[in-house]
C-alpha cells in the first residue's frame, strides 16, 4: 500500500559562495525536487511576500535581476526517486551583478510529487570586494 506524499519539501541549509560579479547558492532540500531562485535588489526584496503560491512554476514578485531553476533529473518511465536529502547548486551570473553589493535571493522549492514549500526562504548575499586597499603614505616633515 502506498500513501500519497502530501508533505512539502523543506530547505534545510543554504550556503552562499560569492565572488566579485557572481555567486552560487548550495541548497539542500529535505527530499528530491526542484528549487527556484529569484534574485532581487534589497529594495525589490522588501516587497516580496513570504508566502509561496501553491502553483508551479512560481512567478517573481516584482522586478528581478535573474531567475534560476535547478531540479532532480528523473529518467523517462521512472516515477520514483530516492528519498532523503538532495543538494542543488544555483548559479547567479547576470551582467548587472557588481562587486561589494547586497542582493537577496527568494527561494521556493517543490518536491517530485508536486508539493510546494509554503513559505519563501529569503537569502541575503553580498558580493566580494575587488578593490585593493589604498595605503596612505605619510610623509614625515623634517623639523
Amino acid at each position: 500500500l502506498r500513501t500519497a506524499d502530501l508533505r512539502p519539501p523543506v530547505i534545510t541549509t543554504v550556503t552562499v559562495h560569492p565572488v566579485f560579479t557572481s555567486f552560487n547558492l548550495t541548497v539542500t532540500l529535505s527530499e528530491p525536487g526542484v528549487v527556484a531562485g529569484f534574485l532581487y535588489t534589497p529594495a525589490g526584496a522588501a516587497n516580496v511576500s513570504l508566502t509561496a503560491a501553491s502553483v508551479w512554476p512560481p512567478s517573481p514578485q516584482g522586478p528581478i535581476i535573474q531567475q534560476v531553476f535547478t531540479a532532480t533529473t528523473i529518467a523517462a518511465g521512472n516515477s520514483t526517486t530516492s528519498s532523503g536529502a538532495a543538494t542543488y547548486t544555483l548559479s547567479f551570473n547576470d551582467p548587472s551583478i557588481v562587486p561589494r553589493s547586497n542582493y537577496t535571493v527568494a527561494l521556493i522549492a517543490r518536491d517530485v510529487p508536486g508539493n510546494v514549500q509554503p513559505a519563501v526562504t529569503m537569502v541575503p548575499v553580498r558580493t566580494e570586494d575587488n578593490i585593493p586597499p589604498q595605503w596612505l603614505a605619510a610623509a614625515v616633515a623634517p623639523g
